[in-house]
């Protein structure tokens, strides 16, 4: 009795402060009729062409971005015939990659001048390394792995494009000569995508090689694939749209293939399935990728994609959807869709802009947040940890009027780091850097753009990730001309991100180097170099565009060897700055057991919406009783349940709710002075 009293008079506050802030009017941005805010008077960025973007206004710049503390070295590689399909045009797709165990790093590009065949891009060279490729004599550059070999009607009929790459160690191999560069690519006739080719090549014997040739007969079709990678049990793993170019022809699907090693012939056998994507989307999706987790048994595949305005998602922009497999690639499930916004948005999105730059995109009055539609950027990169858990990094923005626009501007613009701990039922988000723009011209005397493109690295045992883009460092370059690699690393075991002089924000990698200023395209491996001590290298590759346009030209590629975070940079606990006001509710990473004085009250409602029940998962900061409140639009206090739990840390409450009418509801959770508080949805 003295329970339901005190909940009777608590609501009085409690739906006073909900009605002031939020307002009846929640109730109309429920399904189809949801009002949404874009950025107005933006035109859009279409992907890998030059758009006529008219950026928001800069307002009071961000302070100039640090310089990196070590100043790398910088050593040259090979050639290629173009820069089409590594960086210009070329996503994120696998070009570099490192093996911790044997030491050593291999790139993949087009052949290029001062090769046999010159200057002939459908075949493929390979600059390899041992010894984590510290020096140039580690270095053996333009290695030959792939000929187009079938001419006939008076053309090349395999030119191999947009090439990948893996190295395959086999189980308990020491040595790098044991060892096989993998490399996966689609072929061209001169107009038409035809094929795919994959093979592999010994580390030492360039004879001992393979080349195979796969061809489908319409439909399923097969396009560019973006996804690849080889797991540490050495199964491959492909993803495509199936995707008619030719003829716009999309198959609401992806096409996955899963390479079996075969430990007699040392080469991949590939097997390939549809994979249904969400009917509705009014886009093809873009960039799938695809990992593993480092023992094998879980597989996730990441892409953007768009479902127009159809509830229940709020987005009619891109946002990321997921798909995962629990038997390594052989079963998957059914496609998870991550809402950026709307009242059931991720709240580090929701919340990253301050209210003072979004009076300058909004003049005269700021739409409620939960109203401010966002987007990904185009493209994401995925890898997946030892907990089995994907982790992706992507360029979040406002989303402009009309169309699939990129709002850019000081601090409108963040490398946004989406995640999920426990397989795909709860997401997480944290902003990691903020760009100054989204696209960028490299170099700019040429006008060739390229999108601000986020790479994901991540250490063998799964528990350190490392997110790198670009940005212009100096002050009054607000057009990302100039770019540096910037990056950041988090660690999944304290469940901190590392820092630059002690701030909140990424480490400028080139800034220093010779190719300072001129850092384009760049591209991080898959797997970093570990050390014993917990420090981290991260192998990095950069494009540089030496004469003429970048698609009729050659162009050379560098490499970094010595860029590292040692472990005691990892200080920035992943909370981050209190976007928001006092409900802001951020996710523990639940990966290890936090000391007591790391927590405080949030939790996790799931599902949301809901029907018959819902779970609270809390983090309660100290010992005693906690209370959750149920509120309907009108204040009336429609559940309050209090108990007591003997220890702090983590703890799951199920709640009855299926006497509750549809609608929307209000609900805290309060542990002495502290409060959280969101909306939940009764379907």
């Amino acid at each position: 009795m003295k329970i339901g009293v005190y909940c009777a008079l608590r609501a009085i506050f409690i739906v006073l402060l909900f009605l002031t802030a939020d307002g009846i009017s929640a109730q109309n941005r429920i399904g189809k009729s949801l009002h949404q805010y874009k950025a107005p008077g933006l035109k859009s960025e279409i992907k890998e062409t030059v758009a006529n973007s008219i950026t928001s206004a800069v307002v009071t710049p961000l302070p100039s971005k640090p310089f990196s503390g070590n100043s790398v070295t910088v050593i040259g590689l090979g050639t290629s015939a173009n820069g089409l399909g590594w960086g210009y045009a070329g996503g994120q797709r696998t070009h570099l990659w490192a093996d911790d165990n044997l030491k050593t790093v291999a790139l993949i590009h087009l052949m290029g001048p001062a090769t046999n065949p010159p200057n002939l891009s459908g075949y493929l060279a390979v600059d390899k390394a041992v010894n984590m490729g510290q020096t140039p004599a580690d270095w053996t550059v333009n290695w030959q792995v792939y000929a187009s070999n079938r001419f006939s009607g008076g053309i090349w009929q395999d030119q191999a494009r947009f090439p990948q790459l893996g190295i395959v160690n086999p189980t308990g191999n020491t040595s790098a000569g044991n060892s096989y560069i993998s490399y996966f690519a689609p072929v061209i006739d001169g107009t038409n995508w035809k094929n795919y080719t994959y093979g592999r090549v010994n580390w030492d014997t360039q004879s001992d090689s393979t080349k195979h040739l796969t061809n489908f007969n319409p439909p399923p079709y097969h396009h560019i694939p973006d996804g690849f990678f080889i797991s540490q049990t050495n199964v491959a793993y492909t993803v495509d749209l199936d995707f008619d170019a030719a003829t716009g022809t999309y198959n609401n699907q992806l096409i996955v293939g899963v390479g079996t090693w075969n430990i007699t012939s040392h080469d991949f056998q590939y097997t390939y399935s549809a994979l249904p994507l969400i009917g509705n989307l009014e886009t093809i999706p873009l960039t799938p990728r695809i990992a593993a987790s480092p023992d094998g048994n879980d597989v996730w595949i990441a892409c953007i994609g768009n479902n127009g305005d159809g509830y229940p998602m709020f987005d009619s922009t891109y946002y990321p959807i997921f798909f995962h497999s629990d038997d390594a690639g052989q079963t998957w499930g059914a496609p998870i869709a991550v809402t950026l916004d709307g009242w059931n948005g991720l709240p580090a999105v929701t919340n990253f802009i301050s209210d003072y730059r979004l009076e300058m995109v909004f003049p005269g009055q700021i739409p409620p947040r939960d109203q401010i539609a966002y987007s990904t950027a185009f493209d994401c990169d995925l890898v997946v940890d030892k907990w089995r858990n994907p982790h992706i990094g992507v360029g979040i923005h406002l989303a402009g009027s009309p169309g699939f626009s990129v709002v850019t501007g000081d601090s409108l613009f963040a490398i946004f780091h989406i995640y999920t701990y426990n397989r795909g039922t709860t997401w997480c988000a944290r902003a990691v850097g903020f760009p100054k723009k989204f696209r960028g011209f490299f170099p700019a005397s040429q006008g060739i753009s390229e999108d601000n493109r986020v790479n994901v690295a991540i250490n063998k045992t799964g528990n350190h990730f490392f997110f790198t883009w670009l940005d212009s460092p100096n002050q009054p370059d607000t057009t990302n001309i100039q770019p540096d690699i910037f990056a950041r690393g988090f660690d999944a075991n304290t469940c901190k991100y590392t820092n630059y002089a002690g701030l909140d924000q990424g480490s400028n990698v080139t800034g220093n180097s010779p190719i300072s200023g001129a850092a384009w395209f760049g591209d991080a491996s898959y797997y970093v170099f570990s050390y014993s001590d917990t420090s981290f290298v991260i192998p990095i590759a950069t494009e540089t565009i030496s004469q003429g346009n970048i698609v009729n030209n050659p162009v050379s590629f560098n490499y970094i060897p010595d860029f590292s975070f040692p472990s005691n940079s990892f200080t920035i606990y992943e909370g981050g700055p209190p976007w928001g006001d006092n409900c802001w509710i951020y996710c523990y990473d639940g990966i290890k057991e936090k000391s007591h004085t790391d927590y405080r009250l949030s939790l996790i409602v799931t599902p949301n919406p809901a029907r018959n029940t819902v779970n609270f998962l809390m983090n309660l900061p100290e010992t005693g009783n906690f209370r959750i409140d149920i509120y309907s639009l009108l204040g009336e206090n429609v559940l309050c349940r209090e108990l007591t739990e003997g220890e702090p840390g983590q703890h799951s409450v199920t709640l009855e709710i299926s006497n509750l009418s549809p609608g929307i509801y209000f609900y805290t959770v309060t542990q002495g002075s502290q409060r959280a508080c969101g909306k939940l949805l009764v379907e």
